[in-house]
């Protein structure tokens, strides 16, 4: 079967057994099939089959940047040990560039975060460069990207999307913060064993690596997911939106309400808690 049919036969599996999409608030008709993550994200563009969604076309171009962004950033780290997998990462870079004006330059480390970066290094960064990532353009971009990752681990899961009055609060995480020991470890716990894609014995578990927890009415969900030793993101999501928070003790927390992809404002794009 060429790749053409294989694309739509997929569509038409997607679309049938649900045939709204899951980011605006289960009402829109869904006419695309968003990949979450994305090809791009997998070196060499090779993702094994799972974890698509129906999406109607705003939304599904709405997080185009965003995934750019995300897919550069879980490249960075650690390096590619082909020649093809770094031409990749270069395009990436290039291609943030083009499209994100700033993001890049913003993501240059002062001297100060060089510094204190090098005294934690250890083990599990040798070798490896130093950047800031504490940038609003590259906070928003995946920010977002994590939005849209908790609300489809949050369908794979319950079975449904998150209605429209429901929402989705979302952090991150650096390997630099991993180093410092501020991973949740409380929340891994209660998740268990990960999960990540496979087909057949081919996996993907050294790039992407993701674990759920819901209540059994499915009204809320958690979610972690793990981008090769880049970066990790966290989800809480709640059919309410109003009743979902983060643990007390976590910051830079931004608040997700369906349809956030379709919206511009940088209020709407990044609302803090």
């Amino acid at each position: 079967m060429g790749e053409a049919k294989r694309r739509g036969k997929l569509k038409h599996q997607v679309l049938a057994e649900y045939p709204h999409c899951i980011y605006c608030g289960g009402e829109v008709p869904a006419t695309t099939v968003d990949h979450v993550p994305p090809v791009a994200l997998f070196e060499l563009r090779r993702r094994p089959r799972g974890l698509e969604f129906p999406a109607c076309q705003a939304c599904n171009s709405g997080g185009r940047l965003d995934e750019l962004v995300a897919a550069m950033l879980a490249r960075i780290y650690p390096d590619s040990h082909t020649e093809g997998a770094s031409e990749e990462v270069r395009r990436l870079i290039t291609a943030v560039n083009n499209n994100c004006p700033g993001l890049i330059e913003e993501m240059v480390p002062s001297f100060r975060q060089k510094k204190l970066a090098s005294r934690s290094r250890g083990s599990f960064l040798p070798d490896s460069g130093v950047l800031n990532c504490r940038g609003r353009l590259l906070n928003r971009a995946i920010h977002r990207f994590a939005a849209k990752l908790g609300y489809a681990l949050h369908f794979q899961l319950i079975g449904k999307p998150v209605p429209p009055n429901g929402a989705a609060c979302v952090w991150w995480l650096t390997n630099y913060q991993a180093v410092k020991g501020d991973m949740p470890h409380q929340l891994l716990d209660m998740m268990g064993e990960s999960q990540t894609l496979r087909q057949g014995s081919w996996n993907v578990g050294n790039q992407f690596r993701y674990a759920s927890i819901g209540t059994q009415e499915g009204t809320m969900s958690a979610h972690f997911a793990s981008f090769r030793f880049s970066f990790a993101i966290c989800a809480f999501v709640a059919e309410v939106g109003d009743i979902v928070r983060p643990p007390d003790d976590i910051s830079h927390v931004t608040l997700h309400k369906p349809g956030w992809l379709q919206r511009a404002t940088d209020d709407e794009l990044n609302r803090p808690l």
